[in-house]
């Protein structure tokens, strides 16, 4: 069971999405991703929590559902901030299928988000 405290279920998204705000509360949060259509993050705005934060970012959409939506993180985008970008392996961006998810932590020493883990 997951702790509640931890987890948040955001409005839905869709289109490009500029430092987006992902009420992510906790050191660590599940961060439940539901589309209303194709979604592309650029950024992820979360409150400071000393030196160290991590996000887990889950596609809500279903792998059986017939909309198919993705949720795609695009590496170091311009559209947001500079520390709210992404700092992706070999800058591609990362897609998320229905029902994947991804887990990025803030590096302060770069001042972007990392990956630390990915399912399609």
């Amino acid at each position: 069971m997951t702790d509640p405290a931890f987890v948040t279920s955001p409005s839905p998204i869709s289109g490009t999405v500029d430092n987006w705000r992902a009420d992510a509360t906790t050191i660590t949060t599940l961060v439940r991703v539901s589309l209303e259509a194709n979604a592309i993050l650029t950024g992820l705005h979360v409150e400071a929590f000393g030196s160290w934060r991590a996000v887990f970012l889950q596609n809500l959409a279903l792998p059986t559902d017939i909309s198919g939506f993705t949720l795609t993180l695009n590496h170091d985008d311009g559209g947001s901030d500079e520390g709210n970008r992404f700092a992706l392996a070999n800058g591609f961006p990362v897609v998320l299928q229905p029902g994947g998810s991804v887990a990025v932590y803030h590096d302060g020493d770069i001042n972007a988000w990392r990956l630390l883990t990915f399912t399609g």
